[in-house]
């Protein structure tokens, strides 16, 4: 769920000390688990698999988070501001690295442990069970 994903991922206002407020939106979050599911069901063996069966939710939540991050990383990336003056400088919404860093955790763990499952499963399908 989108309130499971917040948890997550620590967007809450009171964590959040900088902004004050949350980051992604709900609809944010909930397109993000959307498009988690559909990467799952649209990775080979294809699936149709929702929100509601999904195979393990701790995976989920990390699909989604891909997605919340490569949003944030592209609003990111389009906004950033470098201000200097009088040899101060200041940079606004650069944290396109550090957000490219959690992807780079991220992202092989999903596609591992997605391409793992599938496997597994399809290979239960097809004997009987390994």
């Amino acid at each position: 769920t989108v309130e499971t994903l917040r948890d997550f991922i620590r967007d809450q206002p009171e964590l959040n000390t900088l902004i004050g407020k949350k980051e992604t939106e709900d609809a944010g979050l909930a397109t993000s688990i959307e498009d988690a599911i559909d990467d799952w069901n649209n990775t080979p063996p294809f699936t149709t698999v929702t929100a509601d069966n999904f195979p393990f939710k701790s995976l989920l939540k990390i699909g989604a988070t891909i997605f919340v991050l490569r949003s944030a990383g592209i609003m990111m990336s389009r906004n950033h501001l470098t201000y200097s003056d009088g040899g101060i400088s200041i940079e606004k919404d650069e944290k396109t690295q550090l957000y490219q860093s959690w992807l780079g955790r991220f992202e092989p763990e999903w596609e591992l442990k997605k391409s793992g499952f599938k496997m597994a499963k399809n290979l239960e399908n097809c004997w009987g069970g390994i």
